[in-house]
């Protein structure tokens, strides 16, 4: 069961950013909590970039409060998708190091 602290943090980001009743926001906060703080220590679920994970997960589910928020959200997945593209690209022509035989 994850702690009443982390739920809450949750919580108010979900409120932030969507369209949500106080009923779906405890309980989208206390999924989205309760296998971080399973993963490690309540120490280590509290670091976790919670904005981007809520609006990650709940993103399609619920409605924005913000077009331009989520429009920005969009916008910050792509340029993090093409960059890893242009990364696998340039991995992918670089010269192979020589190994002795």
């Amino acid at each position: 069961m994850p702690s009443e602290a982390l739920v809450r943090r949750v919580e108010s980001e979900i409120r932030r950013f969507f369209v949500v009743s106080d009923e779906e926001a405890h309980g989208e906060a206390w999924l989205l909590a309760a296998p971080a703080e399973g993963w490690g220590s309540l120490e280590h679920a509290l670091t976790l970039d919670w904005t981007h994970l809520v609006k990650k997960a709940l993103d399609g589910r619920f409605e924005w409060k913000s077009d331009q928020e989520r429009e920005a959200f969009h916008a910050d997945l792509k340029r993090k998708d093409d960059e890893k593209e242009t990364l696998l690209k340039l991995m992918a022509t670089r010269p192979k190091p020589h190994r002795p035989v």
